[in-house]
């Protein structure tokens, strides 16, 4: 079975408060994605007012506003799994937590798109693959805020074995 996961493809990190550079442009490759695979998941940031990100970055993705719900041309299937993060207002948690990640019974490869790269996608493959499972990262399905940033955790992900494709 081949799981998609995707990561954050929210409003609010395409056209909102913390706009990732470009994100618009790889929707149709996530919905090439999610159209061929066996399974799909969603992450969403989903925090309450007062969350400590904050701090680092503008508010965004607010629990129940137009800022943390998906992109409305993002084509996911009935029946998806949604993974929500960022709940707890002192907590950071840019991946899911491997308890919620362990729910799903994953397996088989493991794909993980979305926004943005250099954050949330990263953790996200680093926590699965720290479960051990086979996954890789689809650059053409995903953006990043620090170019230079995340040039560095590609070659991270290649050293410890990350699928980048």
């Amino acid at each position: 079975m081949n799981t998609l996961i995707v990561v954050d493809y929210q409003n609010d990190f395409i056209t909102g408060t913390l706009q990732v550079p470009r994100a618009i442009e790889i929707l149709p490759r996530i919905n090439d994605l999610i159209a061929k695979a066996d399974r799909v998941i969603t992450t969403q940031d989903w925090h309450p007012r007062g969350h400590c990100s904050f701090k680092q970055f503008p508010e965004h993705c607010i629990a129940r506003t137009w800022g943390s719900a998906l992109h409305p041309y993002i084509q996911i299937p009935d029946g998806a799994g949604v993974l929500l993060k960022g709940q707890d207002a002192g907590v950071e948690g840019y991946a899911p937590s491997e308890y919620s990640l362990r729910l799903y019974d994953l397996s088989g490869q493991i794909t993980v798109c979305g926004l943005a790269f250099d954050y949330s996608v990263s953790e996200t493959a680093a926590t699965l693959f720290g479960m051990g499972l086979d996954v890789s990262v689809d650059l053409r399905a995903t953006r990043e805020i620090d170019s230079k940033k995340a040039l560095g955790i590609v070659r991270l992900m290649l050293h410890l074995g990350i699928k980048i494709v």
